[in-house]
């Protein structure tokens, strides 16, 4: 069970399509320049390509394994940000990430336009901490609606 089926009222999954396999996410943690967090590969072992309601404002979509591989490659996001995986985006021009920033190590969120440390948001340490507790929620979403 991963932690989207203890998700606060908050969120709601919209649409979802099959866990990635053992092999796709084996090759992911060999890509991933940072160490993927367990709650994360629960959610991916069970569910990918995940859209996920945030309060009803917005929606952010949680990738599979190979997808992860797709998008941080045809990004270049490692060029930019040489610690760190982006593993979603807010079906906008926005990405979160697992990385270590001015907050620590967490979730950050960037804009694929200006892939800079500097310009990332600190969300939350992890997400669980996102998911079942809210925290970090309103920043997502506030980013969003700017």
């Amino acid at each position: 069970m991963s932690i989207l089926d203890e998700a606060n009222h908050l969120i709601e999954i919209a649409a979802f399509e099959k866990g990635s396999s053992e092999s796709e996410i084996a090759r992911l943690k060999d890509f991933s320049p940072v160490d993927l967090p367990d709650d994360y590969l629960g959610i991916i072992s069970e569910k990918t390509e995940v859209e996920i309601g945030l309060k009803k404002s917005m929606y952010i979509r949680i990738w599979s394994a190979e997808g992860c591989i797709e998008m941080n490659e045809a990004y270049s996001i490692q060029s930019y940000l040489p610690n760190a995986l982006a593993f979603a985006d807010d079906e906008g021009c926005n990405v979160l990430l697992f990385t270590t920033g001015k907050n620590g190590k967490g979730i950050y969120r960037v804009s694929l336009s200006d892939l800079e440390v500097e310009e990332m948001v600190y969300i939350a340490d992890s997400l669980s901490d996102f998911f079942i507790k809210g925290i970090g929620m309103d920043t997502v979403i506030n980013v969003y609606l700017e």
